[in-house]
């Protein structure tokens, strides 16, 4: 875990939480001033003179409910508010900050608990980190046009905010800036902003309604984790770069339109986004990483990059309403677990630029009936039809037919498994196959049935009579499998049968007769 001084009594901790890095902190009252040669008295003001000649309020030293900051202290005009002045002030209601201010501390009123109105100044320019950590009672502020930064965690726990504008030329929204700020609504980032931090908005359990800056680049690791309110997000196409757990428990997230130019969805984007029904993954993306789409429950349609090479392990485990799925042309690996448990998929074609499948990849998937896998596959995990816990394959599984090629990785993993398979490239019979034969004893007659011989023309049936093969039709459709004798046939009497097809303009008669059936009229 990593910690950093921000200022005296701020240490910044760090929370894990699915996987991401959260900032946290805890600010500790601050003592009083011990007087030195630069440390001056006024009033309720404790203060520093500063080089340039000008005064910065290092401590509030009063006991106002309401407090008006003075332009000057001593004739000198008051330019700073050090970190911390008025920090633990919990009776504090109230604070106007004068016109000449252009730089408010880490922490300036931090845990002023009472806080519901602060007035700021356009002469502000930069406003440090946690200033307004733990105003619990502040709902609404304005950031004036004037301030370019704002540091981390600055309206950390703020709960009761509803409203906040933001300066139109704020560089950046930095980590935990909004972090359990549960009353807020809305939030517009101005076009200025080029980046959110890791957790800025993690916890704003009412936030409902996000616009993103047209200029944004990056959005940072769990920026918007946990925006339980958080229904329809567009990112604009300025932006590269979205972390893990960016939009991840967005529990009633509908819709998001993803920014044109990212090329990864990071780990956990969307995890347990449980209203997510579809998403079109943009064109520049190479790699879907793990646990990106899990437990996104009523997952229904995904479109893939044309250009994806990777999708993660479990990126799309428990998408229980996922039903169809169309692979990329360019896709690669298919990693453990990655479609584990998405119960209404029925078949999967794997395209021939894949080369591995991980462990459990279709795992738990129990309607799969078909797969095909190509002979680019090299690598095959354990267990690929069942969960990872399972020693073997299943009865899960044997309803699955694996379609591969022969002496592939799939073919050799499907013999070895006990799967039913076919082989794509086998020889395809040009004669029907699987002929059976059913008797009417009422009628005296033969009905006879066999499997579709591919791209069949018609069928024809000969019998062999006195001692030669003689034609009884060729007028069968390709359509029907199926041929009934006329009635009447005298019982007792024996016949020999062949089944023939014609396929590609030609009647394969030799093996259809090596293939004859003898039948005895009932």
């Amino acid at each position: 875990m990593n910690s950093k001084k921000i200022i005296s009594g701020l240490l910044a901790l760090t929370l894990v939480f699915g996987g991401a890095i959260i900032p946290g902190y805890t600010v500790t009252s601050f003592s009083a001033v011990t007087a030195s040669a630069a440390t001056l008295k006024s009033g309720d003001f404790i203060y520093d003179l500063l080089e340039d000649g000008t005064a910065e309020i290092v401590r509030y030293a009063g006991s106002d409910v309401n407090i008006e900051i003075p332009s000057e202290l001593d004739e000198v005009s008051v330019t700073k508010i050090k970190s911390g002045a008025f920090s633990g002030f919990s009776k504090i209601e109230s604070v106007v900050i004068p016109d000449g201010i252009v730089s408010i501390g880490d922490a300036v009123f931090n845990q002023c608990s009472a806080l519901t109105d602060v007035e700021i100044p356009d002469s502000v320019v930069s406003i440090g980190g946690v200033a307004f950590g733990g105003c619990k009672a502040l709902t609404s502020i304005v950031i004036p046009d004037s301030v370019v930064s704002m540091g981390t965690a600055v309206f950390l726990d703020c709960s009761s905010l509803e409203s906040v504008t933001l300066s139109n030329n704020l560089e950046a929204v930095k980590d935990s800036t909004f972090i359990r700020c549960s009353a807020l609504k809305d939030i517009v980032i101005p076009d200025s902003v080029i980046s959110i931090g890791d957790a800025a908005f993690v916890y704003c359990s009412n936030l409902e309604s996000v616009t993103l800056s047209a200029n944004l680049e990056s959005i940072g690791q769990s920026a918007f984790a946990f925006c339980e309110s958080l229904s329809k997000v567009t990112v604009p196409n300025s932006v590269t770069a979205i972390g893990k757990n960016a939009f991840s428990d967005c529990s009633a997230l509908v819709s998001i339109t993803l920014s044109k130019n990212i090329k990864s969805i990071e780990e956990s984007t969307f995890e347990n986004c449980k209203m997510l029904k579809s998403i079109v993954i943009p064109d520049a993306v190479e790699s879907i990483n793990d646990k990106a789409f899990s437990a996104c429950e009523v997952l229904e349609s995904v479109t893939f990059s044309s250009n994806l090479e990777l999708i993660g392990a479990s990126a799309f485990e428990d998408c229980s309403n996922l039903a169809g799925i169309t692979f990329p042309k360019k896709l690669k690996t298919i990693s453990e677990s990655a479609f584990n448990a998405c119960i209404l998929i029925k078949t999967a074609v794997i395209p021939d630029s894949v080369e591995s499948i991980g462990k459990s990849a279709f795992g738990g998937c129990s309607d799969l009936e078909s797969i095909t896998i190509p002979a680019s596959v090299t690598e095959i995990g354990d267990n690929i039809f069942t969960d990872s816990n399972s020693l073997t394959q299943t009865a899960a599984s044997s309803k699955v037919t694996v379609y591969c090629y022969t002496n592939s990785a799939a073919h050799k993993y499907a013999v070895t498994n006990k799967l039913t398979y076919q082989l794509l490239d086998a020889a395809k019979p040009t004669y029907p196959t699987n002929i059976k034969v059913d008797y009417s004893e009422e009628y005296h007659q033969i009905r006879f049935t066999w499997d579709k011989v591919e791209n069949a023309q018609q069928y024809g049936i000969a019998v062999y009579l006195a001692g030669k093969w003689r034609i009884q039709t060729q007028k069968i459709p390709y359509t029907t499998v199926s041929y009934t004798t006329p009635k009447n046939l005298t019982p007792g009497k024996t016949y020999k049968v062949a089944i023939a097809a014609k396929v590609d303009g030609k009647w394969d008669t030799s093996i259809a007769i090596k293939n004859a059936v003898t039948v005895t009229v009932k």
